[in-house]
């Protein structure tokens, strides 16, 4: 009797984020197939411009799934701030009041402490508790800031907009780290990136007759499937992105390697659309230069 379950036709799979890239010798061997018209000198500096641009998608996906953990635990953080700030700001308020009602005999009680180990002054008392009120409300604004603007909350955006004290100056704790890619978990807007890099991979080549090389969108379609296992990317599909881009414009994302990096040692950023090197026509290097000299193209 047939089996009724394998005769439905099976679902285009889209990327698993934990999926890894494939080796850049496997790449290689899968790619070439559908470079066949490529000239051989072009070859291999387009598999390499080819697979850096699958490389910086992977790791983009990575900041964006880094972006969802992030969200949480900054907002859980800006959160247990905000309680943390409600009875030292109530605190203080009664302490001031109480400062106003009963000078004379808080005077009193500061100078029975003269001396002791234990001395104090209510002023050194409320200037703490204003202290922390400033440290707290400042580390609001950083952690709401942190979050990715795409997924922050109304009062989370205008918390981000809120300027705190810097370096040199006063800066917007948005800006605090750059979010310049995207982090919306079911946005395509990576994989419209990639498509427009591959593309511009395959405008820097010719074939072996020196014309440019012909159907992108299958060649990115099969590409999608390589290094992603991504099958729901199908010719038309990736045909209409790159209308759309011709007509728009590729997108560009800048990223560096960690949030937290950044936050540490201020690393520059990372332009997403430098893709290629500067020269090319054989003079690239691999992303491994020792996978480099130890694949055979021919």
């Amino acid at each position: 009797m047939r089996n009724v379950d394998n005769a439905q036709p099976k679902p285009a799979m889209a990327p698993d984020p934990s999926k890894k890239l494939p080796g850049f010798l496997v790449f290689v061997q899968k790619t070439k197939p559908s470079l066949i018209l490529v000239q051989q000198d072009d070859l291999a500096p387009l598999l390499e411009c080819l697979y850096k641009a699958a490389e910086d998608k992977v790791e983009m996906e990575r900041l964006r799934l880094r972006a969802q953990e992030d969200e949480q635990m900054f907002r859980t953080g800006h959160i247990a701030l905000t309680a943390a700030m409600k009875p030292i700001a109530k605190a203080l308020a009664i302490l001031k009041l109480a400062r106003a009602r009963h000078a004379e005999a808080w005077k009193e009680i500061e100078e029975k402490s003269e001396g002791e180990d234990w001395e104090f002054s209510f002023d050194q008392i409320i200037q703490n508790l204003e202290d922390a009120l400033e440290v707290g409300g400042t580390f609001r604004l950083v952690y709401a800031g942190q979050i990715h603007p795409q997924l922050r909350k109304v009062t989370e955006t205008e918390m981000a907009n809120q300027t705190i004290a810097g370096g040199s100056g006063e800066i917007a704790a948005g800006s605090i780290v750059s979010h310049e890619y995207p982090a919306r978990l079911q946005s395509a807007d990576i994989d419209h990136w990639f498509i427009g890099a591959a593309s511009a991979c395959l405008e820097k080549y010719r074939t072996g007759t020196g014309k440019t090389i012909p159907r992108h969108d299958k060649i990115i379609s099969k590409l999608f499937d390589i290094a992603f296992g991504d099958t729901s990317r199908d010719d038309s599909n990736i045909r209409t992105e790159l209308k759309r881009q011709r007509k728009d414009g590729r997108p560009k994302y800048y990223f560096h390697t960690s949030l937290f990096d950044h936050l540490e040692g201020m690393h520059p950023l990372k332009p997403w659309d430098k893709i290629q090197p500067e020269t090319h026509h054989g003079s690239e290097k691999c992303p491994d230069e020792n996978v480099t000299d130890s694949f055979a193209l021919s």
